[in-house]
């Protein structure tokens, strides 16, 4: 939860409309933004290995659906 709120919070700094702000994250976003796409890409590898695990029934339906809500999340909030 503390992870999700951190992105969320750091997101939204990216949509404020500041000139020198805007500067300042170009420069220094680059490493987030390459650190958050490999754990994206961590979520979606973890996501397919649960599903096969879902589907030989190795693993609980609750907690599939509690993974795919974490990738929907990052997706979308880095989509905006």
């Amino acid at each position: 939860m503390v992870r999700v709120a951190v992105r969320t919070l750091s997101l939204n700094v990216f949509a404020v409309n500041d000139s020198l702000l805007r500067i300042f994250l170009r420069r220094s976003s680059i490493t987030y933004f390459s650190n958050l796409i490999w754990f994206v890409r961590d979520k979606c590898i973890t996501l397919n290995e649960r599903l096969e695990s879902v589907s030989k029934k190795l693993m609980k339906r609750s907690e599939f659906d509690e993974l795919i809500e974490e990738v929907r999340f990052l997706i979308y909030k880095t989509r905006q």
